[in-house]
Formats: C-alpha cells, structure tokens, sequence
C-alpha cells in the first residue's frame, strides 16, 4: 500500500481539528507553541465561543473534557437605547459600524450583506478549558517550518526548517488553515480573482463593569461617541473589541481600569468563499475567509475529508 504524502498546514484550533479526524497527515507549522491565534494572545483571546452543537458535544465527550452549557444573552445598544428587536436600518447601521474603522464615517459604505452572525437575540455555548482542548489535540509530532511556495498542479511545496533551510516536499493531499490572504500569494502559478479585504482590531481588556451592563451577556453598540462596537465578559474582566487601530489614550477616555490592550491586523474580513481545489481542501475562518464559520462546521468538513480519504 502506498503511503501518502499528506499535510496539514498550520496549528491553530482548525488545524488540531483536522489533524484529530485525519491522523495520517502531518502538521507543519513555524509557531513555537502549538495552538495558533489563541496561543499566541495569551492576554486576551479573540472572542473564541465553541457553540452548543452535537459535533462540538461529541468531541469534548471524546476527548473527556468537561464542559458546561450556557447561554449567552446579546443585546444591541443603539445610540444608549437597548433594542429588543433591529429593523433593517439599525441592523444595517450595526454592520456598517463593525465591518468600518472607528474613527472612519461610514455613511459612503455599502454594504449588502445584511446577516449577522446569530439571527436570535443569546449564544448557546460550551464552557470549557480552551488550554485543555488545544493540549489533548497536540499531535506528538509535527513539522516545524513556515510554508514558502505552493505549486498545486505538480503537487510539491517549499518551507523554511528551523535552520532557515528551504526544503521541497511532494504531496499527494493538502488540508489548509493558514489565512488565505497569506496562502493564496504562495501558489505562484495560480491565478485568482478572490479580493481577501480585511481590516485590523484591537482588544481591551478592563476590570471595570460598565453601568451598562445589566448582567453576564454580550454587547453590541452603534454609537457615533464610542470608538468601541462590542463588549463581553472574559477572564474576570470585560473585553471591549473597536475596528481598526486604537491607541490606549483613546480607549483610556472610554473605559476605565484597562489591563491589556492588543491589535490583530486581520480582525474583520469581507467574506470570500474561497473554494477547494481538487487536492488542496481549505479549512477554518480565515482559511475559507468566510466569517460565519463555526467550530462545528470545521470538525464537519474534517469529518468528511476523513471519508473521502477511505
């Protein structure tokens, strides 16, 4: 039986997914630590929910992690008001304040996608120990290398090892996590007409509950005053997340007792779609750059790759 040659590139929580449904391909990654994005912001995590699923539930069961049903109240803040319900000017004018920098006037915006990322008004979750999940999906071995070249009509790639050693590798299937706004420019002989449009956030983390917030749920704000459009409880404290790049003296004059402030440079995506090619299959977020991936849809892809492999 021949032995394929099959990878998975990347190490976020995507990659560990696809690595624990297909365990015949090999992970290669350049992060020190397995884990991706959420190993990387050890302060503050994106706004990472796994969401109550069958697929989510049979795979914490799998691993033996314990987990906790809840229920995430949202609310939507509009001009300092709480609405029960959003028509299709607010919901517009919640989308064109989350997809616009903050300090940007995002009256000559358009956009046509009206879909939120939850049509109701909670979150039904999965409380568990991120840190445990990522640890149990650790493969024992791995590739450490960052991918250089893809060329996916001989099927071959190049990385850079850890002695900056460039190395070509055969491949017979490929599974990508990697954001495709940094693996599309690596398949030199492919050309695309995807637009990966994106743009930067930034995280602060405060101790402070505002009066605002009447319990433990998730907030979402259009308001012209405020630099920031969301704000939800996390670590014993409340992470408040703005479009765009802004400085701490800002968030400083909006929210009190700050305690870490970060910036991603890929915070916001304009959804793609990117589509798999016949040995090459995209997986997670910003691998698919679709925003409306869930967990649940990563361990249903994996699961299905694993299928087609038999």
């Amino acid at each position: 039986m021949k032995i394929k040659n099959n990878y998975i590139f990347g190490s976020g929580i995507s990659a560990l997914i696809a690595k624990y449904y297909n365990p015949s391909y090999v992970v290669i990654t350049p992060d020190e630590e397995i884990g991706g994005q959420i190993k990387k912001h050890k302060n503050l995590l994106m706004t990472f929910h796994i969401h109550n699923h069958p697929l989510t539930k049979a795979l914490l069961d799998e691993l033996k992690i314990v987990y906790k049903e809840k229920r995430l109240r949202i609310y939507y803040v509009y001009n300092d008001k709480i609405l029960e319900s959003l028509d299709n000017k607010q919901r517009l004018n919640f989308i064109k304040n989350k997809m616009s920098e903050w300090n940007y006037d995002n009256n000559s915006v358009d956009f046509k996608d009206l879909n939120l990322s939850t049509t109701s008004n909670y979150l039904d979750i999965l409380e568990c120990d991120i840190n445990e999940l990522i640890k149990k999906l650790q493969p024992k071995e791995y590739i450490k290398g960052s991918i250089k070249l893809v060329n996916n009509n001989r099927k071959f790639f190049v990385y850079q090892d850890e002695n900056k050693k460039l190395v070509t590798k055969n491949y017979d299937k490929i599974i990508n996590t990697i954001p495709a706004n940094l693996f599309f420019p690596m398949l030199y002989n492919y050309k695309n007409n995807y637009h990966f449009n994106y743009l930067p956030a930034t995280f602060c983390l405060s101790s402070n509950k505002s009066s605002f917030m009447e319990d433990e749920s998730m907030y979402y704000f259009y308001d012209s005053n405020l630099p920031y459009n969301r704000c939800q409880p996390y670590a014993g404290g409340y992470v408040y997340e703005a479009t765009g790049i802004v400085d701490e003296k800002v968030l400083s004059k909006y929210i009190e007792n700050i305690t870490a402030v970060e910036n991603r440079y890929v915070g916001v995506i304009r959804n793609e779609n990117v589509d798999d090619f016949k040995h090459i299959k995209f997986l997670g977020r910003l691998a698919q750059w679709d925003s409306s991936i869930k967990i649940q849809n990563v361990i249903e892809k994996a699961k299905l790759i694993s299928n087609i492999e038999r």
